[in-house]
């Protein structure tokens, strides 16, 4: 059993560590191809942009050039170029307490957390200019609000559920499944 610290302080702490592991040597790799990519198109204007997103057609805008794009104003670095990916994969981390606890209580929400936290997967999309991390935060807010519309049908539920939802389409074309699943639910 944990010892009786109360539940924000653990969610705090699990966060906390989250951090520190995605930002550890978060510059130490260079970029490697598919970050390139992320980079070229952020760093392009935005009818070439669009252009190279339409052609290449594996790679949905709203990462490379909206979330991304601004962020290049700070610097051209690889830790620059990958901070959303950690701010997403750090953001993650309480919202998937947040899913866990709303399922099956505060223990496995605070367990789903420190899971995701050290997950070496989620660690190391986190550490890449790459979309995963924003479609996993996305993804996970979609469900959150989903279950709690359902729960208490309230629209301002519902309106976080679609916006989350709406969000997930032009961030990872699989993000679809997402809203299959609750389709079928």
């Amino acid at each position: 059993p944990l010892p009786s610290v109360s539940s924000p302080i653990w969610l705090i702490l699990i966060t906390l560590l989250g951090s520190a592991v995605r930002l550890f040597r978060l510059g130490y790799q260079s970029l490697w191809y598919d970050e390139a990519f992320s980079w070229a198109v952020a760093s392009a204007p935005l009818k070439t942009a669009l252009a190279a997103i339409l052609t290449d057609g594996g790679n949905p805008p709203l990462y490379q050039y909206f979330v991304l794009h601004p962020l290049l104003c700070l610097g051209q670095s690889e830790e620059i170029i990958r901070l959303p990916s950690v701010i997403f994969g750090i953001l993650a981390i309480p919202l998937i307490y947040k899913v866990g606890r709303l399922c099956f209580g505060q223990k496995v929400g605070l367990v789903s957390a420190l899971w995701l936290s050290l997950s070496p997967l989620h660690v190391w999309y986190s550490q890449e200019a790459r979309m995963y991390t924003m479609v996993v935060f996305l993804s996970l807010g979609s469900v959150y609000f989903f279950l709690r519309a359902l729960g208490e049908n309230d629209w301002e539920l519902w309106l976080g559920f679609v916006l989350f939802t709406a969000l997930t389409y032009p961030t990872n074309y699989s993000a679809f499944l997402v809203s299959l699943v609750q389709l079928a639910f």
